[in-house]
């Protein structure tokens, strides 16, 4: 909020969160790690879309650690160059300060610690996330200096330290998987979101080989075969977009990777493309599910938010380390992402590792608009469920018409891709259950609500000038509004 104060814009504000998330939350994004930014300015009809996520090294053979090319600092960099009002400098000093003064141990970090310790606590630079032996106690006090040295460098110095000067020499030294050229020729990928239209609304997510094309299937295939229907029959919309959501998953595998190596259609969001999809769906007899090899990472862990300006920029931002801690390798103070897990195994998936190739990421960092003016920014962390959750979510608050914030606290459901199973979020009644069970599916309510993602989202009211937004209680989520 400081930034938007000072007279910086929704990027300005977006960049500054991005760095202060890597203090606060090591275990979820930083700049060892990538991500996508969505910006949509209110004067603008078209929005314009960063994708700084990572790329596998320029290798025959994938790494054994699932580490590439980061993009993240490339990433706030591009971003701030074209739309930025406040030096970079100035947007760096909250999380220099936050990093080097020392931030609270929250109960999230420390029990992701916790749930890490045979993953990272062998590692000698990172001790220090485990005074004793043990993890840093909520409430404690955890304190980053290396960490804020190197984005004190990065600040005097730009994204060029990172991938062409002292840092990018470290990184190529130290780390298997990054090599100095990769560094060197890493580039942000700047192009236009993909676009499919949703209750009114132009829906603007990211293009492949990222999870916006399965969003806006998922979206349009809920028009398509009228769940909004089913708003008092919450079995039917469970199998409903269940099934829906299975059918695009399918789709992806069939044919979703990096448009620089394999050919994506055009068409993969058009309204006849989801028609399509949608005359494959069937609530009450299923096909046999076809895998393309399994792939082995989903980036589960995710952060996400959404920024607007006083001038309506709207900025809609994923970033990611892919699991938990990354791969677990820290240097610099930082922990590197292991998106390259993201390939499929099967080397006839359009998914499949090859050099200098972009894996998939089911991140959605998403915009929906009317008559070019941003309206609704929204997203989730989830990994696979990313589609479900959002889906979920959008149908409650624009068909259903429940407000965002209730909408985002409903119990969710997920519909796994192979077993006719439906993971709940709580207990559903057992007559819902006995009618699910009916249909063959099985009632499962092990996961823990983190499992169903954490949406983040702001709506713009252009009658009342007001901004008002939903953020998830699953992740300790807020927004806030001056």
């Amino acid at each position: 909020m400081d930034v938007l104060k000072e007279g910086g814009n929704a990027v300005d504000a977006a960049v500054a969160i991005s760095y202060s998330l890597g203090v606060l939350e090591p275990f979820a994004s930083g700049i060892g790690g990538g991500g996508i930014m969505l910006v949509h300015s209110a004067d603008d009809p078209e929005p314009v879309l960063y994708d700084y996520r990572e790329t596998a090294p320029d290798k025959e053979q994938k790494p054994e650690s699932g580490i590439g090319t980061p993009g993240f600092v490339m990433g706030m960099h591009e971003a701030h160059e074209d739309f930025g009002n406040q030096s970079l400098e100035y947007l760096l000093k909250p999380a220099i300060k936050q990093a080097e003064n020392g931030v609270e141990v929250s109960n999230s970090l420390h029990s992701h610690l916790i749930n890490a310790s045979d993953h990272i606590s062998r590692n000698d630079d990172a001790s220090f996330f485990y005074p004793g032996g043990r993890a840093i106690e909520e409430g404690e006090t955890l304190y980053q200096q290396e960490l804020a040295e190197m984005m004190a460098i990065i600040s005097e110095e730009g994204s060029e330290t990172f991938y062409q000067g002292a840092i990018a020499n470290q990184l190529a030294e130290s780390v298997d998987g990054i090599e100095k050229e990769d560094l060197e020729s890493y580039e942000v990928e700047k192009t236009e979101p993909i676009q499919g239209e949703f209750a009114g609304f132009d829906v603007y997510a990211p293009p492949p080989p990222a999870g916006g094309s399965m969003l806006i299937q998922t979206l349009q295939m809920t028009e398509e075969l009228q769940i909004g229907q089913y708003k008092n029959l919450p079995a039917d919309f469970a199998k409903g977009v269940g099934e829906i959501n299975r059918e695009s998953y399918q789709d992806r595998l069939e044919t979703i990777g990096d448009p620089e190596f394999v050919d994506v259609s055009e068409e993969i969001t058009s309204k006849e493309y989801s028609r399509e999809l949608a005359s494959n769906v069937s609530r009450d007899a299923m096909d046999e599910f076809e895998d393309h090899g399994d792939e082995a990472g989903e980036d589960g862990n995710t952060t996400h938010f959404v920024v607007v300006d006083q001038e309506g920029m709207m900025v809609s931002v994923t970033n990611t380390l892919n699991s938990f801690f990354g791969s677990g390798e820290f240097t610099n103070g930082f922990f590197l992402i292991n998106q390259l897990d993201n390939f499929s195994q099967s080397s006839a998936s359009p998914n499949a590792y090859e050099p200098n190739k972009r894996p998939f990421s089911y991140i959605t960092p998403t915009v929906l608009a009317k008559n070019g003016t941003p309206i609704i920014g929204i997203g989730s962390a989830g990994g696979r469920r990313i589609t479900s959750t959002l889906s979920q979510t959008l149908i409650r608050h624009l068909l259903f018409e429940q407000p965002i914030d209730e909408a985002i606290e409903e119990n969710r459901f997920y519909r796994d891709k192979q077993d006719k199973k439906m993971y709940y979020e709580e207990r559903i009644s057992p007559e819902m259950e006995e009618e699910l069970e009916n249909d063959g599916y099985t009632v499962d309510n092990s996961r823990s609500p983190v499992y169903f993602g954490s949406v983040q989202s702001l709506t713009i009211d252009y009658e009342s000038g007001n901004i008002y937004g939903g953020s998830d209680s699953r992740r300790n989520g807020e927004w806030k509004s001056r």
